[in-house]
């Protein structure tokens, strides 16, 4: 019998490339788990760490012949068989003279040992197109694992379109999910190649909708699969007409000749309406080719009562039929309008459909001012970013926002989203750095340094509120002078004496010599701010530890010391502090 731990540790070799997509053997020596390196222990004692002398052998298969491994695939011993089928994984190409041991293992009765011999035969490469039979029949294991690992083994082997395209239709019709989605996934790769197959796969039931994905990911290309996908608006299932018309939709122009039937079902009330949404986002993705089939429809799904809808439809008339002057003195205020609704869902809807038509800086700003204090905060985020993509054109009006205080808050914040573009609203800025708001005064500084050298005019503010009552404005006014950077070199004697002031929190006194060194990057200063870069990499702010790691690695070998600390970042839950600390590794050490 086999022990827990040794199925476990084979078991993880092989979903660590499955899930990892690992297509080469480095990779697998890397990242995958070998059964060997686990200690195990059997149901009834058995010897120490509950190896055999067998599973012994095994643990160093990687260093024995392959006729070594192909005799241990022929072991009684199910750990040893998988293990030396593991290690031949590992071997790639070198593999080969194992290939007939391996199809052979492909009819094992244990699980683990014939997903193993599939993975074995996958990343062989060329040799492996051999066994090209025995692997299309375990597509059809009875067990999900084994078949999971088969199509993996298929892509890895990059069989001819007329093997693969079959396969991976049969499994469509999978139970397992996991397998359907990689399945899914082939499929698309093959790109028009794949498209008659996905036709006939609408007509079954059972791979429909995920033919509909597939095609879906193609896009223009699925273009003679319209009219099977129109077919499909009239399906009695929901979820498979709302596929079809999302389908329709990302083929887009190339759907045309849908248009009639897409108008009908978004125009349909006794419709569910997430189908009838599809169908109005299909409309508006067909443009207009759609135009004398859709906007009769639109107009009216627009004057009804269901406000998600009402966005949509008005999104798609401008799609269907641009109109500058409608857009900007109708559908504008419309949209802009629903951006206060009390669902999320429909505010949201609206400002992405206002990021999409751009009206113009003329007619965004006034009309987001006018409504900012009305909205959710994620659809204020959404309407920050609207308003912010239009750029330095809209930060005149932006810094008359400042002075409203209802919207002060979201002003600032598209001033920082605007970035370096928005210098000119830096004398505004200046004068809220002393409001009576610590919140206001915080966002202020973190926006002048958002703009960067810029917001030189700053540094003196910045550097009075080095001493301000907040802490939160304190770390705000270090990053402001930071990124400004030589042009604050007034602040440098000021922030040495906050550096030196021990009874300051140690990741005050860090971030004050992160700024120091962007100022004055001196070999003095650099030598005195590492140390206290270090201690700032510790800190719970993912923010803080980011800004630090760049800053060690900007100092290049001066900061040698920061390479230790900085290879534990290298596994911190924050993607961005990890390729941050592995970016600065790099330049630390010369790379």
């Amino acid at each position: 019998m086999w022990t827990h731990f040794g199925r476990l540790s084979v078991c993880l070799f092989l979903m660590s490339g499955f899930v990892l997509g690992c297509s080469s053997s480095d990779e697998t020596t890397d990242k995958g788990t070998k059964s060997g390196d686990s200690a195990t222990t059997t149901d009834n004692g058995g010897p120490e760490n509950g190896k055999t002398a067998d599973s012994t052998a095994a643990t160093n298969a990687g260093e024995e012949s392959v006729d070594t491994l192909i005799e241990q695939l022929k072991s009684d011993n199910k750990e040893v068989q998988a293990a030396a089928a593991t290690s031949l994984a590992e071997m790639g190409a070198n593999a080969a003279p194992a290939l007939d041991a391996l199809v052979e293992a492909l009819k094992d009765d244990d699980v683990v040992v014939r997903a193993a011999a599939v993975r074995a035969i996958g990343m062989m490469g060329e040799p492996g197109k051999k066994a090209a039979i025995p692997m299309v029949k375990m597509i059809r294991d009875d067990d999900p694992f084994v078949r999971r690992e088969t199509i993996e083994a298929i892509r890895n082997l990059d069989f001819s379109d007329e093997q693969t395209v079959p396969l991976m239709i049969a499994a469509l019709g999978e139970a397992d999910q996991t397998v359907v989605l990689q399945a899914a996934s082939t499929l698309a790769q093959f790109g028009e190649t794949a498209v008659p197959a996905m036709i006939r796969a609408l007509e079954n039931e059972q791979t429909a909708f995920w033919a509909c994905l597939v095609l879906n990911q193609l896009g223009p290309e699925a273009k003679p699969a319209v009219p099977k996908l129109t077919e499909l608006l009239d399906h009695p299932h929901e979820e498979l007409r709302h596929e079809a018309a999302q389908t329709l939709g990302a083929i887009g122009a190339e759907a045309a000749s849908a248009a009639p039937a897409l108008a009908e079902t978004a125009g349909d009330a006794e419709e569910f309406n997430p189908v009838r949404a599809a169908a109005c986002y299909a409309l508006a993705q067909i443009g207009p080719p759609a135009k004398a089939e859709a906007l009769e429809s639109l107009q009216e799904i627009s004057q009804g009562e269901d406000a998600f809808l009402k966005v949509l439809s008005l999104w798609a008339i401008e799609k269907v039929d641009p109109n500058e002057d409608r857009l900007k003195n109708e559908t504008a205020q419309k949209l802009v309008q629903q951006m206060t609704s009390e669902d999320t869902a429909v505010g949201s809807a609206a400002a992405r459909a206002l990021l999409d038509l751009r009206p113009g800086p003329e007619v965004v700003a006034p009309l987001i001012a006018e409504v900012m204090d009305k909205t959710s905060p994620e659809v204020a985020a959404l309407m920050m970013d609207a308003a912010a993509s239009l750029g330095a054109p809209v930060v005149p009006r932006m810094v008359v926002g400042l002075e409203f205080e209802p919207i002060r808050m979201a002003a600032i914040g598209v001033l920082g989203r605007i970035g370096a573009a928005a210098a000119e609203a830096v004398p505004a800025l200046i004068k809220y750095a002393k409001d009576e708001n610590p919140e206001v005064r915080g966002e202020v500084f973190f926006v002048l340094g958002q703009i960067g050298a810029g917001a030189k005019d700053a540094v003196p503010a910045a550097t009075e509120a080095l001493a301000d009552e907040e802490e939160s404005v304190r770390f705000s006014a270090v990053y402001a002078l930071g990124k400004i950077g030589p042009d604050a070199s007034s602040a440098v004697d000021t922030l040495k004496e906050h550096i030196a002031d021990e009874s300051n929190d140690k990741y005050f006194r860090a971030a004050c010599a992160w700024a120091l060194v962007q100022i004055d990057p001196s070999e003095e200063n650099v030598d005195h701010a590492v140390p206290l870069l270090i201690d700032g990499l510790d800190s719970e702010e993912a923010f803080v530890r980011y800004e630090m790691a760049q800053v060690l690695g900007q100092l290049g070998a001066a900061a040698e010391d920061a390479v230790g600390p900085l290879q534990d970042l290298t596994d911190d839950p924050d993607q961005d502090v990890r390729e941050a600390a592995t970016e600065a590794i790099k330049k630390i050490s010369g790379e």
